[in-house]
């Protein structure tokens, strides 16, 4: 099982390295303001979503805090390469279903598979040390919205985090780990 989980781990690296070309060549000299991973609360399935810098720029007159809001962005490549990692998730979790007081900690680790893939990619410079970086549902449940504000915390520098945690009104879901 746990070679089941590094390969799997392995596989959302390799999805957000080829979105990331994807988003690259789009932009142009656009700098990426940010990155996310979105899901539901089950984490049954995956997605990406970017914002760059100039259309951050653009919107935030009308919307001052849209560069922390990954649910509102508009920028993404072909989702195509998160389709096999999605499938895996809604297999795991059917399983999971056979053995339901497994379910919870089991959706948090797919969970945390996403949140170590953006480590890996920020760690091998896939992403700029700037970038903001998030992992979250796109309908957080409080449990979600927990495990998010983490997440916010080991991917980006401790005053992106504030800014995000202030943002996303999660300060209550510090862990003063950033």
């Amino acid at each position: 099982m746990m070679a089941d989980i590094a390969e799997l781990q392995r596989e959302i690296y390799e999805a957000i390295r080829a979105v990331k070309k994807q988003l690259d060549a789009s932009l142009g000299d656009d700098p990426l303001f940010g990155f996310a991973l979105g899901t539901d609360d089950d984490v049954r399935g995956v997605h990406h979503i970017a914002a760059s810098e100039s259309w951050v720029e653009s919107n935030k007159v009308d919307y001052p805090e849209i560069g922390f809001v990954f649910t509102d962005w508009e920028q993404a490549g072909d989702d195509e390469a998160f389709a096999p990692i999605s499938n895996r998730f809604r297999e795991l979790m059917d399983m999971e279903y056979a053995n339901s007081q497994d379910w919870g900690a089991a959706r948090d680790q797919r969970f945390e598979l996403l949140v170590r893939a953006l480590i890996d990619c920020r760690k091998d410079g896939v992403f700029a040390a700037t970038t903001l970086l998030d992992v979250g549902s796109t309908d957080p449940s409080e449990h979600m919205e927990r495990l998010e504000m983490q997440a916010i915390e080991r991917l980006n520098a401790p005053a992106m985090a504030d800014r995000l945690a202030e943002a996303l009104c999660l300060e209550a879901y510090r862990t003063g780990s950033s």
